[in-house]
């Protein structure tokens, strides 16, 4: 479980800096599948901006105005 949180809390620091990603990326950058960035990001999206877009510009995105 706090594997979990703190790979959360490495997700949102990466979005933060980035503010845009490829799942595929994110998976590769913290070792896991891409099925365990998008369970995390859904999850993640509750509470935090980020969201996930599909097709062509498709990728994990922070909200516009969020985070400077």
């Amino acid at each position: 479980m706090q594997e979990t949180a703190e790979r959360r809390r490495k997700i949102m620091k990466i979005m933060r800096r980035r503010r845009s990603e490829t799942i595929q990326d994110l998976a590769f950058e913290l070792g896991v599948s891409e099925r365990t960035i998008r369970r995390n990001i859904e999850i993640l999206s509750y509470k935090e901006p980020v969201y996930t877009q599909q097709g062509w510009y498709g990728g994990v995105y922070v909200q516009p105005n969020v985070y400077g």
